[in-house]
């Protein structure tokens, strides 16, 4: 009977584990900004971190924790692009509205009430390639979601954290800095269920 429990427990254990192991199998970070961060809104406090890229027909996704001092319209979180309006952000939107926004305006997901000033925020992008959806999550939770979505080469590239290249120019001041403070910020590439992408909001 012992040894029939000790078995029992043995599988359970190494199946347990395995399950664990596997679920975040296809997450690959890729950058990643650790640990906690400050942005003062200055442009000595914007990272800039050039030529970070990912892959065109591959799924993108972003998480990490933001705890707002002051956003103002149109403040960056992250930022891809070269120059122009050539841009892949995240940034808030007049007020507490998030925005998850391609090309000048080609997509475009709008979330209202998803910033809180002074408080610690849980905050995901993800972006699936074969189904072209783009998700927001806030705090775990799915918040806002955009069909038909394609993310050029062009904005697949040079990563700007707190700040914006946007107009081509860095830092650009019609594009205020952010005053905020992070951590676990994380970008990964690969296939992302929904049950890593929980695990990986849950880890945070």
């Amino acid at each position: 009977m012992k040894t029939r429990i000790l078995f029992l427990s043995t599988l359970i254990f190494f199946m347990t584990c395995c399950k664990k192991s596997n679920s975040n199998q296809d997450l690959v970070p890729f950058a990643q900004l650790l640990p906690e961060t400050e942005f003062d809104g200055t442009s000595t406090k914007v990272k800039n971190l050039g030529a970070v890229n990912f892959p065109a027909n591959t799924d993108f996704a972003f998480a990490g924790e933001v705890y707002p001092v002051n956003l103002q319209t149109f403040g960056r979180i992250w930022d891809f692009g070269p120059s122009d309006s050539n841009n892949f952000r995240f940034h808030q939107n007049t007020s507490s509205m998030a925005r998850v926004a391609v090309g000048s305006f080609d997509h475009v997901l709008n979330v209202p009430n998803y910033w809180l000033n002074n408080t610690w925020i849980k905050v995901a992008v993800h972006y699936n390639n074969t189904t072209q959806e783009l998700r927001l999550y806030k705090n775990g939770v799915i918040a806002g979601t955009q069909t038909g979505v394609t993310i050029p080469s062009g904005q697949r590239q040079n990563l700007i954290i707190g700040g914006s290249n946007w107009g081509g120019n860095f830092p650009n001041s019609a594009e205020p800095n952010t005053i905020m403070r992070t951590r676990n910020f994380k970008f990964y590439l690969g296939k992302i269920s929904d049950a890593s992408m929980q695990e990986l909001l849950i880890k945070q």
